[in-house]
């Protein structure tokens, strides 16, 4: 951890009772609650990001801006946090937070620590406002308890911010909300439970916390940075993916594959049109398909090439960076052969669909014309081959039958 980053734990107390009359600690008074509160010394709880920008673009430095940002006569903020859980807190009243500490018993420990930073390491993290620098205790703070044996659950944990110095820091006071060292009596030789006994904190831990803190919010931060210039990325594909689309309706694809439609036709059986199922030889068709489509568009080539660009600037490392870029390119080479399969598919069946109303068509005008000169005699002559053996004979003896019944007639 390079110090002009981050100090950590500037001064560090671990106390008990004292008889003596100071601010840190004062069995009677509790005076650590007011002295972390004071307004001399607290952060204003109305500063935020807008505020800040607001400032920059005036022309003053981030610095400036938070050591002006006093708290200066506000009656309807504390300045005090209570830290409930890990990334979980609240405004507290001074007077509740006085009680709480009131009630502690003779024997416990209270702790008083102070994380102070540079405003450099503040303002790269986007640390503006009260609950930024709460986000920060809440979401770190309880590691470093735990790996003291305490649970933030288990104690009583205040925080408040000031910025009445260079660096800007957190006050932290702490203790115990009950007791939780099992320790044998020896009086009864029994085991009950008892508060911690031993406050001290190694300097050790103290500095690897520091170390960890930074090395975190670093993490997070490039992990929004790394986030952002993703969807960067991935707002680039779905642009390629729309003017692709666009320019596909615009082309006569069928006179592209005019070539292949048996192969086409294939394709288009198929219940499954994904492009993972295709066979390489259907696969290979799709992929020049896409390519013949894609080539002499200007705007596609130059997504392209913006796509590219966003890849190198990704702030990971060369491995993970070539998996990125192999994963996004097999993602839009597979939307785009699944639009350009559902599509040519599509429009092959309503090719198939029209073929079939015009073959149709034909037929019934050709019907039509046979019709102007239609005779019985002419019809069966013509349709004669191709009646069934059975009914040409059912024909025959009808034909038979009519000639002798017409030449009674006439005799009578």
């Amino acid at each position: 951890m390079s110090k002009s980053a981050l100090l950590v734990f500037k001064k560090f107390y671990s106390i008990k009772r004292s008889k003596e009359k100071n601010y840190y600690f004062c069995k009677t008074k509790k005076n650590i609650i007011n002295y972390i509160t004071r307004e001399s010394a607290s952060y204003r709880h109305d500063l935020n990001e807008v505020y800040f920008n607001q400032e920059l673009a005036n022309g003053k430095v981030y610095s400036e801006i938070l050591n002006n940002g006093l708290k200066a006569n506000e009656n309807d903020n504390s300045g005090l946090f209570w830290i409930l859980a890990k990334n979980k807190f609240k405004n507290i009243d001074n007077k509740d937070a006085i009680k709480i500490m009131q009630n502690l018993e003779e024997e416990q420990i209270v702790w008083d620590m102070e994380l102070s930073f540079e405003s450099t390491f503040l303002e790269k993290h986007k640390i503006f406002s009260q609950n930024n620098f709460m986000e920060v205790v809440s979401e770190y703070f309880p590691d470093f308890l735990k790996r003291q044996g305490l649970e933030i659950e288990k104690v009583n944990l205040f925080a408040s911010v000031h910025v009445n110095t260079k660096n800007p820091h957190i006050h932290l006071v702490f203790a115990e909300k009950e007791k939780t060292r099992l320790v044998k009596n020896k009086q009864t030789n029994e085991f009950e439970l008892r508060w911690r006994q031993q406050g001290k904190i190694k300097f050790d831990e103290i500095r690897s916390f520091g170390k960890y803190l930074e090395t975190k919010m670093n993490e997070k931060n490039n992990k929004e940075i790394i986030y952002k210039q993703k969807k960067d990325i991935w707002d680039i594909k779905n642009d390629y993916r729309l003017i692709y689309k666009n320019d596909f309706k615009n082309i006569l694809k069928l006179d592209l594959a005019r070539d292949n439609l048996k192969i086409l036709k294939q394709i288009a059986s198929k219940k499954n049109k994904s492009y993972v199922r295709l066979d390489e030889s259907e696969k290979k068709f799709i992929d020049q398909l896409t390519q013949e489509l894609t080539k002499n568009s200007s705007e596609l080539e130059e997504l392209k090439n913006l796509f590219f660009k966003k890849i190198d600037q990704l702030l990971v490392s060369e491995e993970e960076k070539q998996l990125f870029l192999n994963k996004e390119i097999d993602s839009l080479n597979n939307q785009i052969a699944n639009f350009t399969i559902k599509e040519l598919s599509n429009e092959y069946w309503e090719l198939q669909k029209n073929n079939n109303s015009l073959n149709h068509l034909t037929h019934l005008k050709h019907l039509q014309m046979q019709n102007n000169n239609f005779s019985s005699e002419n019809f069966i002559k013509k349709q004669k081959h191709k009646l069934p053996y059975h009914i040409y004979k059912i024909k025959n003896s009808w034909e038979k039958g009519f000639n002798t019944t017409s030449t009674l007639f006439e005799r009578n």
